[in-house]
């Protein structure tokens, strides 16, 4: 492959990338990332907690309600931030289609797009986002479609 193509490809890939998930920290700043256990008794203080005291139970149902609030918090904002990367990176996919002469520039697109997709999705898999998983299958059609059209290009 030419040196004059392959390297304005690795420019746009190695920007699109970081690109992408330096919007999602822009844009969605909320902290997930500790859980602190906000139960106390009413009118107290928070308690030394002995292993006989029957307040312990109690403390300890609620701390296990607020952890899986927060655990479900948590998916759902990394639901909206897949969701945000497989956005953009179908509305990239879309733009190399939809770009004409332009071959390192489309390819970078498209390549930065399709790894920024699978990094993503290795990475909220646990999120368990149904848009998303619709949005995924639009890229992969996308892609198949992308693939197809640009054939003479993987055949030089």
């Amino acid at each position: 492959m030419d040196y004059k193509k392959t390297l304005p490809t690795l420019i746009v890939i190695l920007l699109y990338i970081p690109l992408t998930f330096m919007a999602v920290n822009v844009f969605f700043t909320q902290d997930f990332d500790n859980f602190y256990d906000d139960c106390f008794l009413p009118g107290r203080a928070v308690p030394q907690i002995l292993e006989e005291n029957p307040e312990k139970e109690i403390l300890e149902k609620c701390n296990e309600e607020e952890r899986t609030k927060f655990e479900n918090e948590k998916k759902t904002y990394n639901g909206y931030k897949y969701l945000f990367i497989v956005s953009l990176a179908l509305v990239t996919i879309l733009a190399s289609i939809l770009i004409k002469n332009n071959e390192p520039i489309v390819l970078g697109l498209f390549l930065g797009a399709v790894i920024t997709t699978f990094i993503s999705t290795l990475r909220y898999l646990d999120t368990r986002s149904k848009l998303g998983f619709v949005v995924l299958l639009g890229i992969f059609i996308l892609t198949l479609y992308f693939l197809n059209k640009n054939s003479s290009y993987w055949k030089k």
